[in-house]
């Protein structure tokens, strides 16, 4: 069994503190994940800093690391990493 559409949201201003709470979170998912029987395809998992300022995190999942990407979308709303709408605006017309 697979668990689709699964998102992670976590907020603060501290950016080595965020990474760090995002990496207990992730093994806590992985680890209820394997509990419940639920497969993770590890090269779909990605990761989008939604910021102004675009710092390097290393987020992992399993002890790889999640695919930084600079825009996602999420509910029909294309994001962008660094907060702009652009894309989501010409992706409507």
């Amino acid at each position: 069994m697979f668990a689709d559409d699964t998102n992670i949201f976590i907020s603060g201003k501290n950016i080595n503190d965020l990474t760090q709470i995002a990496n207990n979170e992730m093994n806590i998912i992985s680890a209820c994940f394997s509990a419940n029987l639920l497969s993770l395809n590890l090269k779909k998992p990605k990761n989008c800093s939604v910021t102004k300022k675009m710092p390097d995190t290393c987020i992992k999942l399993n002890n790889e690391a999640i695919s930084r990407v600079y825009q996602t979308k999420f509910l029909g709303v294309l994001i962008q990493a660094n907060l702009k709408w652009n894309e989501h605006i010409s992706s409507s017309n």
